[in-house]
């Protein structure tokens, strides 16, 4: 009889408790709470970042002749950079390095670096490489240019080739990944805990065994946070050593803009772990009343200012990250980047919270208990989840629009990287449909519901880790539209590959990847038969340029076999029109001759053109709108089902 009782005190008690909640989710107070906070965030938000350092001027003028020789070579780019890791080479038509001084960042002006060189050049083509380490995220970033003295350019100059794109580096993947972890882990929690399940275990001194326990889960939760925050935080300190040459940590910590927006974060880390320390000992002091009562006061004031710092935190990190690589569309990019890794934050720490939490809810209520309340806490879970959902998928669109700019830049080790993520992400959404589909109905009639719960939950982490560590991956490979750039795969109109036939032979011509700079020429042959043509005695190509007669090349193709022939580093260093004629020469039948003409393509396409700022700023406003309406319809759902009798 006293059992039956206290079963149905304790409904009441979480009717009430209910009700209670749903009241002070509707209060205004919370209005202006979320007001302060969208402030602070506007505040710590900068939109004044770029990121990596294009070329955008040089003296000489790339692709250019010059009557004499220069005392100096000049390089201009987009953004201030890094002395040390940036620097100009110049070469000759040999590929011998032309005797010059140290490269120079200029004082005056840290966009813009030199080197003097110690000897007038005789007449010829020079090659200028240069590369150099962004000010602003601590990504590099190399390139190259031509130009001539006394003659115009020469076609056989030596160019750098159009190599691979970078790869990502490991051990900064893993720090960025360790660090996003600890910030889900951060935001998560403290918002899940505080919205969700913090009101009423507040306002029932009954809930407060309970509440005690979940209280030290959240803590834990935390402090896990904040040690994996650090530890990535590290781990990437060290990455961007490695990519200044070995710098040391403390010079790249103190002479770097990297390692400012670096100490911004362990600030806020800092201020983290001290506003943790007096509710870590109020939580291990005991569960009387009083002490748990201190305990959640100190909970409520370490929440609320924790997000706001732990979101600070995310827009240092953004400050560092691949946020945009358009002239124009730099800042709402970088914006709509701080959203994305905020609603990222919040929906996967949340459920890491979740699934920590409910085995212990599970053990301290009843089977009657837990298929009333259950449902509750799950819709207002997934009233946030919803959100940050619809905020990922907009701003996971926006930010693939921005970094890929056109489909040919999937090819690309970040397009080939994102497409991972977009099937990780997909396979989380299938996992949460399941979750709101066939889970919640069951929350009140199945007595498994709360285990597959914990199921579907571990399941959703696990997948959100790999997608955490994608995203790593990402914020440390060579920016997509960069590397398309790069290799030539932002001009959808230029074709690379082309066939003819004379004399019964059939030539496939493919020019790799078609840019100024180091290419490969291939030749597949086949008989009018359609078997490979392996006996050519040669197979020779006089390449013009077009527009400037004076430009050729004569070459012969290597016999590889299976009828192919390859001209390997084929340096093309005249942009434009060029035409290939081809002979084939073979024993028994009749030489073939054949002509091509395509175009090579050259740095007049680059990336930050490809985003108008008015477009970019228009789809950020629309996606802030939706989303905005999204939560407002949902707060007025939630206001209509509370008035409901």
């Amino acid at each position: 009889m006293r059992g039956g009782c206290r079963i149905a005190a304790g409904r009441a008690m979480l009717q009430r408790q209910f009700l209670e909640e749903t009241r002070i989710m509707r209060s205004p107070v919370v209005v202006p709470r979320i007001a302060v906070i969208a402030a602070l965030v506007s505040i710590v938000v900068p939109l004044s970042l770029y990121g990596h350092a294009y070329k955008t001027a040089a003296n000489p003028a790339p692709d250019s002749s010059v009557d004499t020789s220069p005392d100096r070579v000049v390089v201009r780019f987009s953004e201030e950079i890094e002395p040390r890791g940036s620097e100009v080479r110049i070469l000759d038509a040999d590929g011998q390095r032309v005797p010059a001084g140290e490269s120079t960042v200029s004082p005056d002006d840290r966009r813009e670096m030199f080197v003097e060189l110690e000897e007038e050049l005789p007449h010829g083509t020079y090659t200028v490489l240069w590369q150099n380490v962004s000010t602003v995220d601590g990504h590099p970033l190399q390139g190259f240019f031509l130009f001539a003295v006394g003659e115009p350019l020469e076609a056989g100059a030596v160019a750098p080739g159009a190599e691979d794109a970078a790869a990502a580096s490991p051990v900064q993947a893993i720090g960025r990944w360790l660090t996003l972890f600890g910030i889900a882990a951060i935001i998560g929690g403290l918002l899940f805990h505080l919205i969700i399940v913090g009101p009423p275990l507040r306002r029932d001194t009954a809930l407060t065994p309970l509440g005690t326990r979940l209280n030290v889960r959240r803590w834990m939760v935390s402090v896990a946070g904040i040690v994996l925050f650090l530890l990535g935080s590290v781990v990437e300190l060290a990455g961007q050593a490695q990519l200044l040459g070995g710098a040391p940590l403390w010079t790249v910590v103190t002479d770097t803009a990297w390692g400012s927006s670096w100490l911004w974060r362990m600030g806020a880390w800092l201020v983290l772990v001290v506003s943790m320390v007096p509710g870590l000992k109020a939580s291990r002091s005991g569960s009387s009343s009083n002490k748990s009562d201190a305990s959640e006061q100190h909970g409520l004031s370490y929440g609320h200012g924790s997000i706001v710092v732990a979101v600070a935190a995310i827009a240092a990190i953004a400050l560092t990250s691949h946020v945009a690589t358009g002239t124009e569309a730099r800042d709402p990019a970088l914006i709509n980047h701080f959203v994305h890794m905020t609603a990222s934050s919040v929906w996967i720490g949340g459920m890491l919270y979740l699934i920590l939490t409910v085995p212990i809810v599970v053990k301290n209520l009843t089977t009657e208990q837990l298929r009333g309340e259950l449902p509750g806490v799950a819709n207002r879970f997934w009233t946030i989840a919803i959100v940050s959902i619809v905020t990922l998928l907009m701003s996971g669109l926006y930010n693939a629009w921005v970094q890929l700019a056109t489909p040919a830049a999937f090819a690309t080790p970040y397009g080939e990287t994102l497409v991972v993520k977009v099937i990780l992400v997909a396979l989380l959404f299938f996992a949460a449909a399941a979750d709101l589909l066939w889970l919640r109905p069951k929350m009140r009639s199945d007595d498994d519901a709360p285990r597959w719960l914990g199921r579907i939950g571990w399941t959703e982490v696990v997948i959100a880790a790999l997608v955490l560590l994608s995203v790593g991956f990402l914020a440390s490979t060579e920016p997509a539209s960069q590397a398309a750039d790069r290799l030539g795969l932002l001009d959808p109109d230029r074709q690379t590959t082309f066939s003819a036939e004379d004399e019964g032979t059939e030539v496939t011509l493919s020019v790799q990847p078609g840019v100024v700079g180091r290419n490969r020429l291939i030749f597949d042959l086949e008989d009018s038969a359609g078997n490979p043509i392996d006996n050519a005695e040669e197979v020779a190509v006089n390449l013009a340029n077009l527009s400037d007669e004076g430009v050729t090349l004569d070459r012969t193709g290597s016999n590889v076999g299976g009828g192919r022939y390859v001209i390997e580093r084929l340096a093309f260093t005249v942009p434009g029109e060029w035409r290939a004629d081809v002979v084939v020469r073979r024993t028994g039948a009749f030489d073939a001759h054949m002509d091509f003409e395509f175009r090579v393509a050259g740095e007049t396409v680059q990336a930050a053109d490809l985003l108008p700022g008015v477009t970019a700023w228009s789809l950020l406003i629309a996606q802030l709108v939706i989303i905005g309406a999204l939560i407002g319809s949902l707060a007025y759902a939630s206001k209509r089902r509370g008035r409901a009798p």
